[in-house]
């Protein structure tokens, strides 16, 4: 049987991305261990990673993170390379 190859730190931290795509207040290391399931040390090497990056921010008052710019750059450059054709919807094939 093949194996597919898998990356836990990788699907992790994009489960983080998701998971604070969907929080209009954020939320901090604790939670998102508890929600995604994943241990805490390991949340919390993956979201200080991806705030050194751009991709979190925590607001100096707060221990809730939030996406940051650069994860909203992602977005912002995927629909500069989509045509109008590819916006219409996948089921009725209609706009």
């Amino acid at each position: 049987m093949s194996r597919i190859p898998n990356a836990t730190a990788v699907e992790r931290a994009l489960s983080i991305l998701d998971c604070l795509d969907s929080s209009k207040r954020g939320m901090n290391i604790s939670e998102l261990s508890r929600r995604l399931e994943i241990p805490k040390s390991s949340a919390h090497v993956i979201i200080v990673t991806l705030e050194r990056l751009g991709y979190l921010e925590r607001k100096p008052a707060s221990l809730n993170y939030h996406l940051g710019l650069k994860a909203y750059g992602l977005g912002r450059g995927m629909m500069k390379n989509l045509s109008v054709a590819e916006l219409r919807c996948p089921i009725s094939g209609y706009w």
